[in-house]
């Protein structure tokens, strides 16, 4: 993976390789954002940098024997740890290096942009289970790293969602990263840097990854879909920085899974759920809708949940008085208006509290038809929350 392969942060990445020049390499690093930025990218143009045998000011050569190597996943001085469970075709104590093929397809098929639920289907793993990073898995490379570097300058350790370590791994790495071996570089990748152990953190250096622009996602999906400026621009709007949902949504036709026009009809049934003369139409409808809502897939739902909460704050800025900072347009622009009385400074929190919760629990496989069920009758309780007297 070159630098010059991921577009946008610049700054980063000229930080990066500064630190190669100067001879400023931490051993210890951790790369961490939201979902949708180039970490996982990042980390290898770093890791390649770092060995490139002729590289130049700005970026690894491409051609030399390490970055040939590098180019396939397959450095004998590259290591990798990611989330795995028990599949199919490893049904027993399952191990990173049992899935090196299907990882090294997918980094290389997507350009290292694909998420963790991408992951999860490359490998088979049923929805239904948790994959993790367990003990065994880093034991097996911690004492891989205490070998002598085959031929790199640098043996280097790639630990992908470094957040689904357990407590018996975070406590192995723990201990190798406060005793690290001779040129060592360990890149640890994370979305929720909150759930990492502290001693962890504190022996890294943070290496924060901000979600991307509109506007430069919106100039890679003209080149890469062939968008008008125009459609790209309301693409990346939706994508709010990820640029997997916008990839996602370009490839959907534009739309995604389920539409804002899905979610206004749906609060409104939650809004009916308090009339007594419709409560009964009313609870059949969200048991209808949270069907459909099931049938969309994880990262649909996950999609929906997202663009529910970007509507929620339009609703908050139309009641503030922002109607220019309110991107839309139609029924979607008159709805800002005619649900601005129901969101306010006393409930605007707690839709996104619930959105973020649920969005988080579709992540960790909740079963999304009792989840959206649930959901419903929830905000139906905020919406009713009186706004605070003036």
């Amino acid at each position: 993976m070159l630098f010059s392969e991921i577009f946008g942060y610049d700054i980063l990445k000229n930080r990066l390789i500064r630190s190669v020049h100067e001879n400023r390499v931490s051993h210890s690093q951790l790369l961490f954002g939201p979902e949708g930025t180039p970490k996982l990218a990042i980390a290898l143009a770093y890791a390649q940098y770092v060995n490139c045998l002729s590289r130049t000011e700005n970026d690894s050569c491409g051609v030399c024997a390490s970055c040939v190597k590098y180019n396939h996943l397959a450095h004998p001085d590259l290591h990798f740890i990611y989330p795995v469970a028990t599949t199919k075709e490893v049904d027993s104590k399952p191990k990173s290096k049992d899935f090196i093929a299907p990882w090294r397809e997918l980094v290389l098929e997507t350009g290292a942009d694909f998420s963790l639920t991408d992951w999860y289907e490359k490998i088979g793993m049923a929805e239904s289970k948790q994959a993790i990073i367990n003990a065994e898995d880093a034991g097996e490379v911690v004492r891989t790293l205490a070998l002598k570097a085959y031929e790199a300058d640098y043996k280097v350790l790639i630990l992908w969602m470094v957040e689904k370590m357990n407590l018996s791994s975070a406590n192995r790495l723990l201990k190798v990263l406060e005793e690290p071996p001779e040129k060592t570089l360990f890149l640890l990748i994370t979305e929720d840097p909150d759930q990492i152990l502290s001693t962890i953190l504190s022996r890294t250096q943070l290496v924060k990854i901000p979600a991307m622009n509109e506007a430069t996602i919106a100039m890679q999906l003209q080149n890469r879909f062939g968008l008008s400026s125009s459609e790209a621009g309301r693409l990346a709007l939706l994508s709010e920085g990820n640029w997997l949902t916008a990839i996602r949504i370009a490839r959907s036709g534009g739309q995604e899974g389920a539409s804002a026009s899905d979610f206004i009809e749906w609060l409104r049934d939650i809004f009916r759920l308090g009339t007594s003369k419709f409560w009964a139409e009313a609870n059949l409808a969200i048991l209808q809708r949270a069907a459909i809502f099931s049938r969309l897939g994880r990262e649909n739902q996950k999609s929906f949940l997202v663009m529910a909460m970007r509507m929620v704050r339009y609703v908050m800025l139309q009641r503030l008085g922002a109607s220019g900072m309110v991107k839309l347009e139609g029924a979607e622009a008159k709805f800002t208006v005619d649900f601005s009385p129901f969101v306010h400074s006393g409930n605007a929190s707690l839709y996104y509290d619930l959105l973020q919760e649920s969005h988080n629990n579709i992540e960790r496989n909740a079963n999304a038809q009792l989840l959206f069920i649930d959901l419903s009758y929830q905000l139906e309780r905020v919406m009713r929350i009186p706004a605070p007297a003036q």
